[in-house]
């Protein structure tokens, strides 16, 4: 099985305001929206777990997606660090996660994931601890 943790706790201080930039609108939805969207579309992601403060977790089953709702298995507490926050919800999914299950963990405030990186890393962790997808640099 593979297990999409979705990290929407950070509460955006750099970006200043009320609103933390995962719930900011963009084109006419949050941005978090983009996100979740590809995660449920994705065939190859089976469940999903969201990090997200109690305040905006209406906000966040107003815009699950209709299809493959059953995905959804719930919300985890944030932690006070980024860390603390995939500690907390990894500790939630051992209760539906085996040790062969993939998780794969995304920012919700990062809104361009697409189907493909999705499978390109899926694949690419195959005989491996983890992957990380990286761009080229240039100076």
């Amino acid at each position: 099985m593979n297990i999409a943790i979705i990290l929407a706790g950070g509460t955006g201080t750099r970006i200043g305001g009320d609103v933390p930039k995962q719930y900011l609108e963009a084109g006419g939805r949050p941005v978090i929206r983009y996100c979740l969207d590809t995660c449920f579309d994705s065939e190859e992601i089976h469940a999903i777990q969201i990090v997200a403060e109690q305040c905006w977790r209406g906000l966040i089953e107003g815009h699950l997606p209709e299809g493959n709702r059953e995905k959804w298995k719930g919300f985890s507490e944030p932690g006070e660090t980024r860390q603390l926050s995939i500690w907390n919800a990894l500790t939630d999914i051992a209760g539906y996660a085996g040790a062969e299950d993939i998780v794969f963990i995304h920012d919700a405030a990062r809104p361009l994931l697409s189907v493909d990186l999705l499978h390109r890393c899926l694949q690419g962790v195959q005989g491996h601890d983890g992957v990380l997808p990286v761009l080229p640099m240039k100076d």
